[in-house]
């Protein structure tokens, strides 16, 4: 009984967590970085095909960063809004039992409050596995259930779906990794003289990959 964690320590926890997002964010962005020099350095040398690569990386980087942000920022408004539905809950039981009315608007309160604790309930599950998870797509589902629980908030999940599947994309779009490679050559004053040219025969065969399957599932 002594190991009982209390709601308001799942609470803190969850601020933790929120605070470990934000410093993975911020990691990310450090990484994203230092792959733009890694960009600029390789285009100098002429080794655009190597360039590309780096600037694959450096986008799956920006996008992780983001993802992370977005999630820490999510959390952030939840722990917001279960720490206002638990005091809220707390002082509408307190009120009601003090008072010992019995007047329709001490009973709405009171099951207001039964209502909230019981979600508050639902949730500890949801904040265990959050807290206990390192992989942000899994984080990323579970912010939405609690989400759908505080069904008020208006921030759509979807922005968390999206986020997280453009982050764990294998190979960033060619259109995209060419414009860093411009601008990074821009910014330095590199001339490329058309070496972006044709896009990698790697990167052509994915790409027909993916229309093929965009093919076939039209044809279901």
């Amino acid at each position: 009984m002594g190991n009982k964690i209390s709601t308001e320590d799942h609470i803190f926890r969850l601020k933790l967590k929120t605070k470990e997002l934000e410093k993975l964010s911020n990691r990310s962005e450090l990484e994203e970085k230092k792959l733009i020099g890694d960009v600029k350095k390789a285009i100098q040398a002429g080794k655009i095909d190597i360039a590309r690569l780096y600037a694959e990386k450096c986008i799956r980087k920006k996008n992780e960063k983001i993802n992370y942000l977005n999630l820490s920022n999510k959390l952030d408004i939840l722990v917001s809004r279960l720490e206002g539905a638990y005091r809220s809950a707390s002082v509408s039981f307190q009120i009601f039992f003090i008072k010992q009315t019995r007047t329709k608007m001490g009973i709405e309160e009171s099951l207001k409050g039964e209502r909230t604790f019981k979600d508050v309930g639902v949730m500890i599950p949801l904040i265990q596995k959050i807290n206990a998870e390192t992989n942000a797509i899994k984080i990323g589902n579970d912010v939405m259930k609690l989400e759908n629980i505080f069904d008020e908030i208006s921030i759509s999940s979807e922005l968390i779906n999206d986020t997280v599947q453009t982050s764990s994309a294998v190979i960033a779009p060619t259109e995209e990794v060419n414009e860093l490679i411009s601008k990074i050559a821009d910014e330095h004053a590199i001339q490329l003289d058309g070496q972006l040219g044709p896009v990698s025969s790697i990167n052509k065969h994915l790409e027909e990959i993916s229309n093929m399957s965009e093919r076939i599932k039209n044809l279901k």
